[in-house]
């Protein structure tokens, strides 16, 4: 029995040549990286065994593990003389075509776990030494017929059965789905069952197999697969090469698609090929089995397979297996990577295939070839019959359909019919011969399927809409309804037919809340019906319930409209009803609050196309009296005179160049403007003009009118000016432009003739006439006897009537004549009791002067610095210091007193409630401070609840000129030590109807110096 080794060991050295085991140990390093590789090739051999058996075999292999050798069996054909020559030499393998391995030194790769494999097998027992040397070892004992490998492992290998283990492990039982002999493999580790895999075929359908894999771990089976197998008609030659399959996956839906679909050669190759199934079939491998060869035989080969794919799909199609489910398996489109060409053989065979033969399942049960298809991609479309009759809708489901309806429709000309589609050719004459019970089942699938198209945005633009006539429209035309769900005028607002959505509240909702189409809205009726109609000039009775009714609907119209929606829509509109003074009746698109002075001082006057220049609301019409009506009136009502803004070119260059004199701030001026908000008396030369054309007495009346406006709105007197001069900004105040055209007019009523205010003394103004100091010296009156008289001794005459301004107001004699006394002993000027201000003013405060002695101790500015707005934000300092001769008093505004405030302590409390009030009205968001407060009257929360802003409140009877206020020690402290978050709020003329209010921020910051009173002699040490 040895001999029959010696020899064959001599055969191979012969063949091989003494270099045969370097040789034999380069292949199995070098081929199989993966050293588990070897159970795959064990799984080869078995297969080729177990093809050969004489007797009948389960098909099993078992792979017994130990911690130090593996041992395989099977009940395959026992090994003969050419067997073992085979698995000992390499390159020269003694299997024929039609097995699977062919090469002889895939059974190397053993070597990578031991040194010395041992095979029991029939009479021969030998061990292989030096990778190709078989050596007889003495029997094992094993069953009959069984074979029996076992490897024993290197001792190196310490970690190797664990390993081989995780490899069995992770086994699939695909590597069973192309074997045609092995059944099962099962491994155990020290003889207890670990796992197994095994494979289970049934012929169920004429030319398809059905292959059930199973895979179970510790006897539980947790894997269950089944995959339909199609095959190629085999060839009739004897030891022909292995036959060409086409694996499918098959769950409880039918055929599914493989995510991976894999190229085997017997077993699975590294090969991924872009299809939905795999690909089984004799390709030429290399060594290593990895991959197949780029060769014109396996191309060919792939060619055969393409061919048995196109064949699958007429046998799936008899054995009713040709479902949406199998589509999506197929190579529907083409891709861009296709290297070796596998991928678009079979998709060009797919392609004839489709277009060649009724192979595509129809939701009627029958077939379609490509060209005449269609996908619904909802199965109600075809309920519609909105698709061409020639061509057949495709059976349905939707997970399916959605991932390959593109590619059909790209590819193979199948028609898809979507929203898309239904969009794009169902036009308006389309809808229109229809019946109405198709038009509503069309608004139930709309708005089932709402999500599949509202994003697309050609929605809107579909003639959704069945009017009342019978004709479809679009549910809009940008922001304008073209149909409304009911409508009281038709000619106005198209309705809906009502029998599209009766009885159908899904119909209802879609036109609702999908479509948007509602009653017509307030502001549609508006816009389109009530607006046209006051355009057209045709007016309502003002007691009327039909104007009651037009007001209503602009009430609730306006309640949804921005400001600048408003005033667009109502613009020349002329739907207010005013009065013109006495008995005369308008319609007007704006109008003032109801005022008899002003109702009075306007009426009758008429602009060039004979419309009244201002009008009145004419508040006697019961409608109006509703609340709600009023709120919308108010924004269209001006509640105060009527006014223009005031421009440069008014005031006479003269008057502006003196005032920059004054300053010493003329020359090349940069920029001058007015405050912001400066105002001037609108339709004065109207009036005046008017004025001139009445009869005495009403002319007299109408004067007085104009008199008792100009006392009631301080605003018309005066305008703040600025201007820019080298590197400062300058302010002073000038008289109004009303207030300029009134001194050269003759409007005043003196003995029956209307004179200039030049030629009129004060004394000689109608009784009737409130008397107003500021105003009469503003208009400049002509002067009296006893103002020449005091002239004459040098006094100001303007100061008498201040003085008795200062009476009127409430203050005592006591507090006029400590007012007196500091302005004697401190030395008066034209700002101390008024007159027309020379001193500019920055913003809302005044501006302050330097002090220069003449013996040159000087005693610093008062305050000089930034003003505020409007908005309560800092206006640019002025920069500007003037020279005063020594005994003169600026007038600014901050003062130091060393004496008693003369003023009693409740008269105090008067005037101060009085400002502080005035205040909180002007703005609500102010709090009052506590009592004791370190140094403010109100202030302001911030975000988090606390004190954000602080604000000291002054409060004079007349204005700053004539009755300055105090401003304590403790009051200074607290501003500076809150800096820019204190305001220093300054009411003047705080008991009138309209006060003015001086507001500074950051007022600490304001003060450089002091200017001291006369009170500070008494504080003088004494020598």
């Amino acid at each position: 029995m040895a001999d029959k080794y010696e020899r064959i060991r001599k055969e191979i050295e012969r063949k091989k040549g003494t270099d045969g085991p370097i040789t034999a140990e380069h292949f199995a390093k070098e081929q199989y990286a993966d050293r588990h590789h070897f159970v795959l090739e064990l799984l080869q051999n078995t297969e080729d065994a177990l093809s050969k058996a004489t007797c009948p075999s389960s098909g099993t292999v078992h792979f017994a593990l130990s911690a130090t050798e593996l041992t395989v069996s099977h009940f395959g054909k026992p090994f003969d003389r050419n067997d073992v020559l085979g698995l000992c030499s390499f390159l020269d393998s003694t299997k024929d075509p039609s097995q699977i391995g062919h090469f002889g030194i895939g059974f190397k790769s053993v070597f990578n776990v031991t040194d010395c494999p041992v095979v029991h097998s029939g009479e021969w027992h030998f061990e292989i030494r030096d990778y190709l040397f078989p050596h007889e070892i003495e029997p094992e004992r094993a069953e009959q017929g069984q074979t029996l490998i076992q490897l024993r492992f290197k001792d190196s290998e310490s970690n190797l059965a664990q390993g081989l283990l995780d490899a069995l492990e992770k086994m699939q039982p695909e590597t069973l789905l192309f074997l045609k002999h092995i059944r099962e493999v099962v491994w155990t580790a020290d003889k207890d069952l670990v796992g197994s895999i095994s494979v289970e075929l049934f012929d169920e359908y004429p030319g398809v197999q059905r292959r059930t894999m199973r895979r179970s771990r510790s006897g539980l089976q947790d894997k269950v697969t089944q995959y339909l197998v199609t095959t190629a008609s085999p060839p009739p030659e004897e030891n022909a090469p292995r036959q060409i399959e086409l694996a499918w996956l098959y769950g409880n839906d039918g055929i599914e698609k493989i995510c991976d679909g894999s190229l085997f050669v017997a077993f699975p190759t590294s090969i991924r090929t872009n299809l939905g199934f795999h690909i089984q079939g004799p390709f030429d491998p290399i060594a290593s089995r990895d991959t197949i060869k780029d060769d014109d035989l396996n191309r060919s080969l792939m060619g055969q397979a393409a061919d048995l794919l196109a064949g699958s799909l007429e046998v799936f199609k008899e054995n009713n297996l040709l479902t949406v489910g199998l589509l999506a398996t197929l190579p529907l489109a083409p891709i861009v990577h296709d290297p070796r060409g596998i991928y678009t053989q079979f998709h060009n065979a797919v392609k004839s295939a489709l277009a060649d033969h009724e192979f595509l399942p129809t939701r009627d049960g029958g077939w379609a070839r490509s060209g005449c298809a269609f996908i619904a991609t909802n199965p109600k479309f075809i309920d519609l019959g909105i698709f061409s009759s020639s061509r057949k809708p495709l059976a349905v489901r939707v997970a399916v359909i959605d991932s390959i309806k593109s590619q059909l429709h790209t590819y193979h000309d199948v028609r898809i019919v979507d929203w898309g589609w239904i969009f794009k050719n169902i036009k308006a004459l389309d809808l229109e011969r229809r019946s109405d019970d198709w038009v509503r089942f069309l608004y139930e699938v709309a708005l089932e399927d709402f999500q599949a198209f509202c994003r697309r945005p050609e929605w809107m633009g579909f003639p959704w809409v069945r009017l009342a006539d019978g004709r479809h429209v679009v549910p809009k035309e940008g922001d304008t309804p073209r149909a409304y769900l009911s409508s009281d005028a038709p000619h106005i607002f198209p309705p809906i037919r009502q029998e599209v959505i009766e009885g159908s509240p899904q119909a209802l909702k879609f036109v609702e809340s999908s479509l948007g189409v509602k009653k017509p809205l307030p502001i549609d009726v508006l816009r389109k019906e009530i607006i046209p109609r006051y355009k057209k000039k045709t007016f309502p009775d003002r007691d009327s319930p039909e104007y009651a009714n037009d007001l209503r609907c602009f009430t609730e119209a306006f309640s949804s409209l921005k400001a600048e929606e408003a005033t667009s829509l109502f613009q020349g509109v002329c739907w207010i009803p005013v009065r013109l003074g006495g008995d005369d009746k308008w319609w007007g698109a704006s109008a003032n609050e109801p005022n008899a002075d002003l109702e009075g001082l306007f009426e009758g006057i008429y602009d060039s196309n004979k419309r009244p220049v201002v009008t009145f609301l004419d508040d006697v019409v019961p409608c109006l009296k509703d609340p709600k009506v009023r709120r919308v009136l108010n924004k269209f009502l001006q509640s105060d005179v009527p006014t223009d803004n005031v421009s440069l070119s008014e005031i006479p260059p003269d008057l502006l160049k003196s005032v920059r004199l004054r300053q010493n701030a003329d020359g090349y001026v940069s920029q001058e403007q007015f405050e912001g908000g400066s105002k001037k008396l609108r339709h004065l030369d109207l009036i005046l003009n008017r004025i001139g054309e009445l009869q005495t007495e009403d002319a007299r009346r109408r004067s007085g009118l104009l008199w008792q406006t100009l006392a009631k709105y301080p605003q018309l007197r005066q305008v703040r000016y600025f201007w820019k001069f080298s590197n400062g900004t300058y302010a002073d105040r000038l008289p109004n432009p009303t207030i300029l055209k009134l001194r050269s007019a003759k409007w005043v009523p003196v003995s029956g003739a209307l004179r200039r205010p030049c030629e009129v003394t004060v004394d000689e103004l109608p009784s009737e006439w409130q008397r107003d100091a500021d105003l009469e010296a503003l208009i400049q009156f002509k002067g009296t006897a006893v103002a020449e008289a005091a002239k004459m001794v040098g006094l100001n005459a303007s100061h008498l009537n201040k003085l008795k301004n200062l009476g009127d107001a409430g203050m005592s004699d006591h507090e006029i004549d400590a007012l007196l006394s500091r302005s004697t002993t401190e030395g008066t000027s034209a700002n101390n009791l008024g007159g027309e201000p020379d001193l500019a003013s920055v913003g809302s405060i005044s501006q302050a002067h330097p002090i220069t002695q003449a013996d040159g101790g000087a005693v610093e500015v008062v305050a000089f610095g930034e003003g505020t707005n409007e908005h309560g934000e800092a206006t640019p300092p002025t920069g500007r210091r003037t020279q005063f001769k020594p005994g003169t008093r600026p007038g600014g505004p901050v003062r130091a007193s060393a004496g008693p405030v003369q003023t009693s302590q409740e008269r105090r409390d008067e005037i101060g409630a009085a400002g502080v009030m005035y205040v909180m009205n002007m703005d609500p968001r102010l709090q009052e401070a506590p009592p004791n407060n370190p140094g403010f009257d109100l202030y302001e929360e911030g975000p988090d609840g606390n004190p954000a802003r602080w604000i000291e409140v002054k409060s004079t009877v007349g204005n700053l000129e004539v009755a300055p206020v105090e401003w304590s020690r403790r009051q200074f402290d607290f501003a500076t030590q809150k800096g820019a978050d204190c305001w220093l709020y300054i009411v003047e003329h705080a008991e009138k109807a309209t006060p003015n209010l001086l507001r500074i921020k950051n007022p600490a910051s304001k003060v450089t110096g002091l200017t001291l009173d006369a009170s500070w002699r008494d504080l003088a040490e004494m020598d």
